[in-house]
Protein backbone atom coordinates (compact mmCIF):
# COMPACT_ATOMS: atom_id res chain seq x y z
CA UNK A 1 0.00 0.00 0.00
CA UNK A 2 1.01 3.23 -0.96
CA UNK A 3 1.57 5.87 2.08
CA UNK A 4 1.46 9.65 2.52
CA UNK A 5 4.24 12.15 1.58
CA UNK A 6 4.48 13.74 4.48
CA UNK A 7 4.82 17.61 4.31
CA UNK A 8 3.88 20.22 7.34
CA UNK A 9 4.27 23.38 5.68
CA UNK A 10 4.67 26.20 8.68
CA UNK A 11 1.95 28.41 8.60
CA UNK A 12 0.86 31.00 11.05
CA UNK A 13 -2.28 30.05 11.16
CA UNK A 14 -3.66 28.77 14.96
CA UNK A 15 -4.80 25.48 14.98
CA UNK A 16 -6.71 23.40 17.84
CA UNK A 17 -6.44 19.30 18.07
CA UNK A 18 -9.57 17.82 17.80
CA UNK A 19 -9.87 13.68 17.92
CA UNK A 20 -12.37 12.22 15.92
CA UNK A 21 -13.04 8.38 15.75
CA UNK A 22 -14.24 6.93 12.48
CA UNK A 23 -15.08 3.47 10.75
CA UNK A 24 -11.78 1.23 9.79
CA UNK A 25 -13.53 1.76 6.46
CA UNK A 26 -14.40 5.66 6.12
CA UNK A 27 -10.73 5.78 6.93
CA UNK A 28 -9.57 3.41 4.15
CA UNK A 29 -11.97 5.24 1.54
CA UNK A 30 -9.75 8.49 2.86
CA UNK A 31 -6.70 7.28 2.04
CA UNK A 32 -7.58 5.39 -1.19
CA UNK A 33 -8.62 9.09 -2.40
CA UNK A 34 -5.97 11.02 -0.15
CA UNK A 35 -2.89 9.32 -1.32
CA UNK A 36 -3.40 9.59 -4.96
CA UNK A 37 -4.87 12.80 -4.59
CA UNK A 38 -1.48 13.64 -3.48
CA UNK A 39 -2.47 14.83 0.05
CA UNK A 40 0.65 14.83 2.51
CA UNK A 41 -1.13 13.38 5.19
CA UNK A 42 -4.62 11.89 6.61
CA UNK A 43 -4.98 15.12 8.26
CA UNK A 44 -4.68 17.14 5.36
CA UNK A 45 -6.97 14.96 3.43
CA UNK A 46 -9.78 15.22 5.88
CA UNK A 47 -8.92 18.56 6.57
CA UNK A 48 -9.48 19.04 2.28
CA UNK A 49 -12.62 17.38 2.28
CA UNK A 50 -13.84 19.05 4.80
CA UNK A 51 -13.08 22.64 3.39
CA UNK A 52 -13.92 21.56 0.08
CA UNK A 53 -17.66 20.46 1.81
CA UNK A 54 -18.30 23.00 4.07
CA UNK A 55 -17.70 25.56 0.88
CA UNK A 56 -20.09 23.37 -1.21
CA UNK A 57 -22.91 24.11 2.05
CA UNK A 58 -22.25 27.43 1.87
CA UNK A 59 -22.55 27.88 -1.94
CA UNK A 60 -25.49 26.01 -1.35
CA UNK A 61 -27.36 28.30 1.17
CA UNK A 62 -26.54 31.12 -0.63
CA UNK A 63 -28.29 29.68 -3.62
CA UNK A 64 -31.48 28.72 -1.51
CA UNK A 65 -31.09 32.72 0.01
CA UNK A 66 -31.13 33.54 -3.58
CA UNK A 67 -33.98 31.69 -4.56
CA UNK A 68 -36.41 33.08 -1.72
CA UNK A 69 -35.34 36.71 -2.47
CA UNK A 70 -36.59 36.01 -6.04
CA UNK A 71 -38.67 33.42 -6.88
CA UNK A 72 -38.35 31.54 -10.19
CA UNK A 73 -40.42 33.03 -12.83
CA UNK A 74 -41.41 29.17 -13.79
CA UNK A 75 -43.44 29.26 -10.13
CA UNK A 76 -45.22 32.54 -10.71
CA UNK A 77 -46.48 31.05 -14.44
CA UNK A 78 -48.25 28.14 -12.36
CA UNK A 79 -50.23 30.56 -10.11
CA UNK A 80 -53.68 30.54 -11.12
CA UNK A 81 -54.96 34.61 -12.49
CA UNK A 82 -57.62 36.43 -11.55
CA UNK A 83 -59.11 36.71 -15.17
CA UNK A 84 -62.65 36.32 -15.71
CA UNK A 85 -63.90 37.25 -12.07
Amino acid sequence: MKAYRRKYPKTAIPKERIVVELPKEELEKIDDWGIPAGMGSRTEAIRHLLTQALEMERDTQKEMAAEVQSPNESSAANQPTSKGQ
